[in-house]
């Protein structure tokens, strides 16, 4: 089964479309540039929140080796450019989850 690698970010609301920008234009070109991830998913997350606007980046893998593979040698780095293009004050976490059908 397919691991996927599923980080949520809340952002300022004034960083939107830069954000997504950032993403459609940066980060997920060289995800597949660099051949980390086959198959990103990058889409908004309609819950309200205060303090912002949601999104969720999914990197989805085809087994936990390659998973595993991703988070030894590129996941670090990746959110150092997310953060480095974006500011400190985005708030994120990342979660692993594991297809079940």
């Amino acid at each position: 089964m397919r691991h996927i690698h599923n980080t949520t970010f809340l952002l300022p609301e004034e960083k939107e479309k830069f954000f997504v920008d950032t993403i459609k234009e940066k980060i997920l070109p060289r995800l597949r540039e660099r051949g980390i991830v086959v198959e990103p998913l990058f889409t908004r997350v309609f819950v309200e929140e205060q303090d912002g606007a949601g999104f969720s980046l999914q990197l989805i893998f085809p087994d936990e080796k390659e998973y595993r593979l991703f988070m030894e040698k590129h996941c670090e780095r990746l959110f150092d450019e997310i953060l480095a293009d974006i500011g400190k004050d985005t708030l994120y976490f990342s979660s692993l989850l594991k297809e079940i059908s």
